[in-house]
């Protein structure tokens, strides 16, 4: 329906900028006052009696009641068109901004994620290098226990060093 009226204003430039130029001229508030500014001035000259105070608007009385009626016709039906067109405008803005705050949230959500699994590498990383310290020194400490048994240095390990660890095939 929406279509069809602005087809009807349009005609043959339908679909084009000057389609959207021509509509929106005639549903400006300058087009939409100066029709209601005709009926108003259609009104008067219409329904307050001057047939009988002015004689030469008396003949016009019936066509000034019916133009009433035509622009009155006129301007309530571009007024509506007019509110039914921002609300098309207005539902499409809100539409919009459902998927732009979706998109927001979306990428919130995935900012929280990328936040916490930089934490938990942190700490990943910091328990790493707490465990790497730890074994460093037991590694010194295992080379100072080797180097305090003296004697021969061509074995310095003995069957204590490794516990559960190798067969033993003494017999």
């Amino acid at each position: 329906m929406i279509e069809t009226v602005r087809g009807f204003f349009t005609g043959l430039v339908k679909g084009t900028f000057i389609s959207d130029f021509l509509w929106d001229i005639a549903i400006s508030d300058v087009v939409l006052t100066s029709i209601g500014m005709f009926a108003l001035c259609a009104a008067v000259v219409g329904y307050i009696p001057f047939g009988s105070l002015i004689p030469v608007v008396g003949g016009y009385v019936r066509a000034a009641r019916a133009l009433f009626i035509l622009s009155l016709t006129i301007l309530v039906f571009l007024l509506g068109f007019r509110t039914a067109d921002r609300r098309a405008e207005a539902a499409e803005l809100r539409a919009k901004m459902e998927i732009k705050d979706n998109v927001i949230a979306t990428q919130k959500i995935d900012l929280a994620f990328s936040a916490q699994a930089a934490e938990e590498a942190a700490d990943e990383r910091k328990a790493a290098a707490e465990r790497a310290k730890a074994d460093q020194d037991r590694i010194a400490n295992y080379a100072k226990q080797l180097e305090a048994r003296g004697g021969n240095a061509a074995c310095l390990l003995t069957d204590d060093d490794f516990p559960r660890r190798l067969r033993d095939d003494r017999k």
